[in-house]
């Protein structure tokens, strides 16, 4: 068993038991579904859609308008006596119940409510997506420092090397061109170790960015397998295309569209309302009986039928928008729907070679540990080159970076197809 083996047994066993500073996956994901602007995005937007679902119930709710007017004598010009001839307060209460609208406020309000549905599952999606970010960029941290663990650990042995290399130089059975060879082969590495440190510093700044939080010192590798949510490539797409909140909000964006053509096409019938009018009258004068105090009280109740014959061509106009809308919805909902099944698809896949690629290179570095281990006897008793050696040594940190890409690839499929099924990020509430 490999030590990298005995590492990540260890880190299983301890999972209950983390330090304050260990993160793992979940962790991550709970800190950016607090901390990500996009969640605060998400919530704005439902909210205006349940505010435009308000508006669009008041315009089958009456309306109802008061007015004061007040007039004197003084306040106009003499010209202006023979046409208001009285002067005081007047109290005006009107009001309008629309009785029929030829259906447009109706589907007008199940427009609305359709879209606030497909909004909230917008919502949704967006968590899942904010999630997927933040799982994703925990994996990329722990394969970063994993890395720069690697090129430390290949240093620390070319560094060993160097050492052996001179003492066999001193004592005449080495070459300095021996001994050159293992100089810049650590040099190389050396390099290759700072650029390790540069990538793990720009994967740290992405953790925080994403969860808002900086990333501590122990990172725990997240050791799930798909087999334990999805079966086959079959399930996958199945559980997507069932589940999936952006390709369910394309439904009911899809039926928003249709009652938004039905409502314009409801702009274009006849409407019928009931209309009311109080007036009460305080007035101080009048042009007929100057000086005498008057008071008078009228209402009238009465209903309207409203034909539109031509409206600037704006209910047409309305009408064509409505069926593109339509139209639209209806293309973009396929589109997205083919769009889950490509990423599921891709997921899958990347999936299945990831995981051959973490057995075969879980050979490789066994076999390369044992290969080193040979090799560094073989050359302490001179009976192999320097060349072999170090080749050997090349092999062994190529070998265990290639098992933690796999690794990370096969983490950040299983994030992406969690994400599509709506099952990487927690329920709210």
């Amino acid at each position: 068993m490999t030590i990298r083996r005995i590492l990540l047994g260890f880190c299983l066993f301890a999972t209950a038991n983390l330090p304050a500073s260990a993160q793992t996956v979940e962790d991550a994901i709970q800190a950016a579904l607090r901390y990500s602007p996009q969640i605060a995005i998400g919530e704005a937007d439902t909210e205006a859609a349940k505010a435009d679902q308000f508006g669009a119930l008041g315009e089958l709710l009456p309306s109802v308008s008061a007015t004061i007017t007040a007039g004197e004598e003084r306040w106009r010009s003499d010209e202006l006596e023979r046409l208001r001839a009285e002067d005081g307060v007047t109290y005006s209460l009107e009001f309008s119940q629309p009785v029929f609208q030829g259906g447009s406020a109706y589907f007008g309000l199940k427009d609305a409510r359709a879209s606030t549905q497909a909004q909230r599952l917008l919502e949704r999606e967006n968590r899942q997506t904010v999630a997927e970010s933040a799982a994703i960029a925990h994996a990329a941290l722990f394969l970063d420092r994993e890395i720069v663990s690697h090129r430390t650990r290949s240093l620390d042995l070319l560094m060993q090397q160097v050492t052996v290399t001179d003492s066999r130089r001193e004592a005449g059975a080495e070459s300095l061109i021996a001994v050159s060879q293992a100089r810049s082969r650590m040099e190389q590495e050396r390099a290759e170790l700072v650029r390790a440190e540069a990538s793990r510093s720009v994967s740290e700044a992405n953790y925080t960015r994403q969860t808002g939080e900086v990333p501590g010192a122990v990172m725990v590798p997240d050791t799930k397998r798909i087999d334990d949510e999805m079966i086959s490539l079959a399930d996958a797409i199945a559980q997507a295309l069932q589940s999936n909140p952006g390709l369910l909000a394309r439904d009911d964006l899809v039926s928003a569209a249709r009652h938004g053509r039905n409502s314009a096409r409801g702009r274009l019938a006849p409407t019928l309302s009931l209309d009311g009018q109080y007036n009460a009258y305080e007035l101080d004068s009048s042009a007929m009986t100057p000086g005498v105090r008057q008071e008078a009280n009228e209402f009238q109740l009465v209903a309207r039928l409203r034909v539109p014959i031509f409206q600037q061509g704006q209910n047409y106009s309305g009408l064509k928008s409505a069926r593109a809308r339509l139209a639209r919805e209806n293309a973009a909902r396929r589109d997205a729907r083919l769009a889950v099944e490509e990423a599921v698809t891709a997921n899958w896949k990347t999936l299945e070679s990831a995981a051959a690629a973490i057995s075969a290179a879980e050979a490789a570095v066994d076999a390369s540990e044992i290969v080193v281990e040979g090799q560094q006897a073989e050359y302490s008793a001179g009976r192999t080159g320097i060349q072999d050696v170090l080749d050997g040594q090349r092999d062994l940190v190529f070998a265990r970076i290639t098992l933690s890409q796999a690794e990370f690839d096969y983490r950040r499929a299983r994030y992406g197809l969690l994400a599509l099924v709506d099952q990487l990020a927690p329920a709210e509430g």
